[in-house]
């Protein structure tokens, strides 16, 4: 299945030398979908999270649809999507050694980048 991913990845045969995460991020069935080799790219992901509701106090489910990434504001965001309810959500997006962290979109223009950014891809 990676293999396959691989193939279909933008970066498979891009000789540019960029400051995009690319391939050191690369998870298991994820990709880059879209690259413009200097401001934006984003990778289509096949993974889920389980994070906190805070308002059941239950983990729920959630597909990871998408990561942003912009070298200008060297920002990361996660699109998710709710398994239970299809709600969509984005947030801002923390890579760690061995625990990503995950924070709400405070910046109108954020969000408004990452959901239009997320859009443009016509994909979902």
């Amino acid at each position: 299945m990676q293999l396959e991913c691989c193939s279909k990845c933008k970066c498979l045969n891009c000789t540019r030398n960029c400051g995009f995460d690319s391939c050191k991020r690369c998870t298991k069935g994820s990709r880059i979908y879209s690259c413009d080799h200097t401001k934006t790219n984003v990778s289509l992901e096949n993974r889920t999270l389980n994070l906190l509701n805070e308002d059941t106090n239950e983990d729920d489910i959630y597909y990871v649809l998408a990561i942003i990434q912009t070298l200008k504001m060297d920002t990361r965001y996660i699109v998710i999507k709710n398994s239970r309810t299809k709600e969509k959500y984005i947030l801002y997006y923390y890579p760690g050694i061995s625990e990503d962290s995950y924070a709400e979109i405070t910046k109108e223009e954020d969000f408004n980048f990452a959901a239009s950014t997320y859009d443009s891809l016509g994909i979902d």
